[in-house]
């Protein structure tokens, strides 16, 4: 089970999961779950080898308070730089109210039906010790009925993928551990096209996505890692639904026992379809402030928290820190210039509990107590939040 208190929030989930049934390997379970937009209860299995063999198949039916959903993947999927080729096939339905907010509230929703259908396949095209290249071709067909609009698309896809591996090991950085992580470049690039629909009147539509991410090392002790993404359709020459997303994340890891984070993270949403808007508040990074209390088609949040692990592994049952931080961010609704005096700014102190992996990974917990130092009016300057997924 699972308890959480994100601002105003409180979030829990209950349930029991098998991950190896009849020691067979495979994995069953169930949950009922109180999320920030609805409730649910779930069923669902996962199979890592399919009659023995490298296929997978993941599936997941939850029945929602406002709704249902269903999802079934299944493929050979890539686990190494030496895998030559891949597949993977997904099935996603749900009819539910996608919620819409203003300052902290839902103040109504858009009922949207959803039926999303696709498969592809890929291979390497271009491999060395530490690199590969892949190509992958696709269709996908993907139909959103939103109370307000209906779009309907068959889309052929081509994309590429470059990986290098080039890992360092660190420290305090997401587990008491240390971990690898990745600062090769990452990168994708994919195109696709779906043809005039004259059930809806689309023109011919296009679509681009692309992503970039890559790490720096200063010595042994720094590092940056940045990565930046956007995603779009086009449609007689104008840019629907695009959405650029950029981070910028600093560590300093010199003192023992203490990590410095500072990162700054950017969404920039472009002509968004009607039930998507960018949030910003407790439980996207501005600590100090309820969930979802700003909202736009943009956002820039700015944090930088010092933890201090001062204690590891007492008595072989737990691990603690302390944590010190400041956020500051906003978000711009449409048709409004953002300014930097819009930025409202929170101050704050966490606990970090944990058994082998402290801070903000899952099997670790923290407290979190935020002061915001510019009040929305009629709310507490204070925001308690606690649970497994809080935090920078």
């Amino acid at each position: 089970g699972k308890l959480s208190k994100t601002g105003n929030r409180l979030l829990w989930e209950v349930g029991v999961d098998e991950s190896n049934l009849l020691g067979l390997g495979k994995s069953v379970g169930f949950s009922f779950t109180q999320q920030i937009d609805r409730d649910s209860f779930r069923v669902g299995f996962y199979d890592p080898q399919v009659a023995g063999s490298r296929h997978e198949m993941r599936g997941e039916y939850r029945d929602q308070s406002d709704g249902a959903s269903f999802r079934l993947t299944g493929g050979r999927f890539v686990k190494s730089l030496e895998d030559v080729w891949s597949y993977d096939a997904r099935i996603e339905h749900f009819d539910q109210t996608q919620p819409l907010y203003a300052g902290g509230e839902q103040i109504g929703g858009l009922r949207h039906s959803r039926r999303h259908y696709a498969v592809q396949g890929g291979r390497s095209v271009y491999r060395q010790h530490a690199s590969t290249m892949r190509v992958y071709l696709g269709y996908r067909h993907e139909f959103d009925d939103v109370e307000v609009e209906r779009r309907d698309y068959g889309v052929l896809q081509v994309g590429t993928t470059f990986v290098h591996h080039r890992y360092q090991q660190l420290r305090w950085i997401d587990h008491e551990r240390p971990v690898d992580v990745n600062l090769g470049a990452q990168s994708g690039l994919w195109f696709g096209y779906a043809v005039r629909n004259e059930s809806t009147r689309q023109g011919d539509t296009f679509f681009v996505a692309a992503n970039h991410s890559q790490g720096l090392a200063f010595g042994d002790s720094r590092m940056v890692l940045a990565n930046v993404s956007w995603a779009s359709r086009v449609r007689g020459g104008r840019a629907e639904n695009g959405t650029l997303r950029a981070r910028l994340l600093f560590a300093d890891y010199t003192l023992r026992r203490q990590v410095l984070l500072v990162q700054g993270r950017i969404v920039w949403g472009v002509n968004l379809d009607p039930e998507v808007q960018v949030k910003l508040g407790v439980a996207s990074g501005l600590r100090g402030y309820r969930v979802n209390e700003f909202v736009g088609d943009r956002s820039v949040l700015l944090s930088a928290e010092h933890r201090w692990f001062f204690a590891e592994d007492v008595l072989g049952l737990v691990s603690l820190g302390i944590a010190g931080f400041i956020d500051s961010g906003y978000a711009w609704p449409r048709g409004v210039p953002a300014s930097i005096r819009d930025m409202r700014s929170n101050v704050g102190l966490g606990l970090l509990i944990g058994r082998k992996q402290v801070s903000t990974a899952n099997a670790g917990m923290r407290i979190d107590m935020a002061y915001a130092l510019d009040p929305v009016p009629g709310q507490s300057r204070w925001v308690l939040s606690f649970g497994t997924s809080h935090g920078f």
